[in-house]
C-alpha cells in the first residue's frame, strides 16, 4: 500500500488510520476535528517565538544621564542641621455658613404609612441609620408630625422632593428652624 504523499505535523496522513477507527475517516469533518485534536500546540509556538524582522538584534543598554545641578550630594547617613520653618495654615469656616439658615424636614403622618416603608426610604435618601429613622417613625405615629433632620435649605427641598416621589408617596415639608 503505498502513502497519498500527505502529511499531517511531519506524519504520513495514513498513520492517523491507525489511531482513528474505520467509521470516523468515512466522514471527513470528524477527521478534521481528529486532525485538530492530534495537532501538538508546541508547533504553534515555534511560529511565535520567532522575533520579528529587525528586531533580532539585542537593544542598546541605556544611558545614564549627564545632568548635574551644581549642588553637593548629602549622603544618607549625614545629619542635616538646617530645620525649615513650615507655615501651618489654619482653616476657617466659610463665613456664610454661619449665617446660613437651618431648616427642619418634617414627617408627616399618613394611615398608608408602613414601618419598614419609612425607614428604608429614610435611610436611603436621608442617610440616617435604622434606629434613627425607626425613632421618626413612631414619633410621627404618636405625635402626627416628626423632625427627620436638621441641614441647608437646599438639601432640605432635595430631601423633600426625594420622599415625596416614593411609591407610596411620603409627606414631608420643611420649616426654617
Amino acid at each position: 500500500r503505498k502513502s497519498s504523499g500527505l502529511r499531517l505535523l511531519g506524519a504520513p496522513l495514513s498513520a492517523l488510520s491507525s489511531r482513528l477507527p474505520v467509521a470516523m475517516i468515512a466522514r471527513p469533518c470528524v477527521v478534521l476535528l481528529a486532525c485538530l485534536a492530534l495537532w501538538q500546540p508546541a508547533d504553534a509556538f515555534v511560529m511565535l517565538r520567532r522575533a520579528p524582522m529587525g528586531l533580532s538584534s539585542p537593544s542598546p543598554a541605556i544611558a545614564k544621564p549627564k545632568v548635574a545641578i551644581g549642588q553637593p550630594t548629602i549622603s544618607p547617613g549625614a545629619k542635616t542641621t538646617q530645620k525649615q520653618a513650615v507655615e501651618k495654615k489654619t482653616r476657617t469656616q466659610d463665613p456664610d455658613q454661619d449665617t446660613m439658615p437651618m431648616y427642619k424636614v418634617i414627617l408627616k403622618e399618613d394611615d398608608t404609612y408602613t414601618k419598614e416603608h419609612i425607614v428604608k426610604n429614610l435611610k436611603r435618601i436621608i442617610g440616617i441609620e435604622e434606629r434613627t429613622a425607626a425613632d421618626v417613625y413612631v414619633a410621627c405615629r404618636s405625635e402626627g408630625e416628626a423632625i427627620a433632620c436638621i441641614t441647608t435649605q437646599e438639601t432640605a427641598e432635595h430631601y423633600v422632593e426625594q420622599l415625596s416621589r416614593c411609591s407610596p408617596m411620603i409627606f414631608a415639608d420643611m420649616q426654617e428652624e
